[in-house]
């Protein structure tokens, strides 16, 4: 016997062979009815449906952006907060200016500006003295690296130094895809296992060598280009000639693959280090050329390359649309013969005054 279903209670039923038909069945013809049946239906949950394949990691990627997501968007309200409080003050010193009298109210406002004007140009000569003193020592670390790179044999593991601010790691191939899992390289930067360190007298195909450098922090934490939070990845990818001669990679016809050892979420967002940027100390941080492709971050250069978190709002930009407006209801006012008056005025005045330039023109010829 089956007992009648309590609302929120799971219904099982079943025969002493199994079958969920007969027992359906029996459960049918104990509530005969449409109507019992739907509601019986409606209290018995359907068993969750296990996701595979693209679903499951969807879901997992959902899952796991959502925590770096919210604190992201945490750190965008921090800012948001400092902003308006900044503001509010401005605006208080500004109705405090106004009760002054008129020399003081100006002196003070000069006095004001001229401080605003000072701490800004501190703060961007700071700004600027670090970008340079980041751009010494790379230089100086390309310097040491390309005198070990060419005591180093083509094909060899890379040699890897890790310091409290970056991993390094220096080396020669002949295929650029193979220095690590994060790249991945169009055939271009490939060559034969027969090609050397220098060019041979039949060919000018040689192998590469690089500079990897890992940072483990945001060298450039200091620029607000980029969206707020803690989850940021750098890299720099130096591509050289095995006789160290750097090799320029940019505006390429096929993209390179960056972070191509990781998933990207929806809101990641990959971004390289332009260094003259115009208006600003030393750099900013730049989308240009790169693309979230799911799988990694297609660029048609190389440079510094972040990946970002981007909760940032997005910006609408909403143009404006044509709209057909139709007439609901046509309202009659009856015969308006103030307008059937002037139609008729001024027909017969361009009657008359068409005559009487043509009596003129005869008078003329005549």
């Amino acid at each position: 016997p089956v007992a009648p279903a309590t609302p929120g209670t799971p219904v099982v039923a079943t025969d002493s062979g199994g079958s969920a038909l007969s027992a359906s069945r029996r459960l049918f013809k104990e509530f005969g009815d449409n109507e019992t049946w739907r509601k019986l239906q409606a209290t018995t949950p359907a068993p969750p449906v296990a996701l595979s394949g693209a679903g499951a990691l969807v879901l997992s990627l959902e899952e796991s952006e959502l925590p770096l997501l919210d604190g992201v968007r945490r750190a965008i309200e921090r800012q948001n907060i400092e902003a308006e409080t900044r503001l509010r003050a401005a605006a208080q010193l500004q109705a405090s200016y106004a009760m002054m009298p008129p020399f003081e109210r100006n002196v003070k406002q000069a006095e004001a500006i001229q401080a605003e004007e000072d701490a800004a140009r501190t703060k961007k000569e700071g700004e600027r003295e670090t970008s340079q003193l980041i751009t010494r020592a790379a230089v100086l670390r390309d310097t040491i690296c390309k005198q070990v790179i060419v005591q180093l044999t083509t094909g060899a593991p890379p040699m890897r130094f890790v310091t409290p601010g970056f991993v390094l790691y220096i080396g020669r191939t002949r295929n650029m895809s193979q220095v690590s899992s994060v790249f991945v390289f169009p055939p271009k930067f490939a060559v034969p296992a027969t090609a050397g360190n220098t060019p041979s007298p039949g060919s000018n195909v040689t192998a590469f060598s690089f500079i990897f450098v890992e940072y483990t922090k945001n060298i450039y934490g200091w620029s607000d280009s980029a969206p707020p939070g803690n989850q940021t990845r750098i890299i720099t990818l130096i591509v050289m000639k095995a006789s160290t001669i750097e090799i320029e990679v940019s505006r390429e016809e096929f993209p390179i693959k960056v972070f191509a050892d990781q998933t990207l979420y929806s809101t990641h967002l990959c971004m390289y280090w332009d260094r003259f940027a115009p208006d600003t100390a030393g750099g900013a941080w730049s989308p240009q050329g790169l693309l979230n492709n799911g799988d990694g971050c297609l660029t048609t250069h190389l440079s510094d390359i972040g990946l970002f978190i981007d909760g940032r709002p997005v910006n609408v930009l909403e143009v404006d649309r044509a709209v057909s407006y139709y007439i609901d209801e046509v309202i009659d006012v009856g015969t308006n013969y103030s307008q059937m008056a002037i139609l008729g005025f001024v027909l017969i005045l361009g009657t008359f005054c068409a005559l009487w330039g043509y009596i003129q023109d005869e008078l003329m010829r005549e």
